[in-house]
């Protein structure tokens, strides 16, 4: 399966933009970080139906868009962050920029920090996209499930700090969001 990942980059009060295809889940920022105001994620079942639903978001105002890969995932849930209280997940999506020649150091530093986020109470799962085409505007997606607001922000503590500081190989274009409404109208 190929992953179809669009952002927007329009201003907050823009309307929300019709899922790209049946099965595509549009996520709204909710706070800082938020580099982009909608995001949309979804599987295409073959290149060909990829490639097309890459050409319709490209011709829509403010998006970006590409095909890509999922090629490294956790399902495996770190502890609670608060197991009195009902979760309210997000996602985390950071959209990392790098030159295709720089994969693997990219790649390296965003494992250094993984393994110790992965562990942090709140974690659900993740999935990392690499892209499939040299013009898709990503190297690589990260795609993070939360329990909560909260929870994420506690696990950007000092240990993540020490391990995502310093000269990274990527520019990091960050949004925690939530999926809105399912179908092709999505309410605002």
């Amino acid at each position: 399966m190929t992953t179809v990942i669009t952002v927007y980059d329009v201003p907050a009060d823009a309307g929300a933009p019709a899922a790209l295809a049946e099965g595509h889940v549009v996520h709204r920022a909710v706070g800082v970080p938020a580099s982009y105001t909608w995001i949309d994620l979804g599987e295409a079942a073959d290149a060909g139906t990829a490639a097309e639903l890459v050409a319709e978001a490209r011709s829509r105002s403010g998006a970006l868009s590409g095909r890509y890969q999922a090629f490294h995932r956790n399902d495996v849930p770190a502890p609670a962050f608060d197991a009195a209280r009902p979760e309210e997940r997000v996602v985390f999506v950071n959209c990392m920029v790098f030159a295709p020649d720089r994969h693997d150091a990219a790649f390296a530093a965003w494992e250094r920090v993984n393994h110790y986020m992965v562990a942090k109470p709140g974690y659900r799962r993740h999935r990392l996209h690499r892209r499939l085409d040299n013009d898709a505007p990503f190297g690589l997606v990260n795609v993070v499930e939360w329990e909560s607001p909260e929870a994420w922000l506690a696990a950007h503590d000092e240990g993540f700090r020490a391990r995502a500081g310093g000269d990274l190989p990527f520019t990091a274009h960050p949004t925690l969001c939530r999926a809105v409404p399912t179908g092709r109208e999505v309410a605002r």
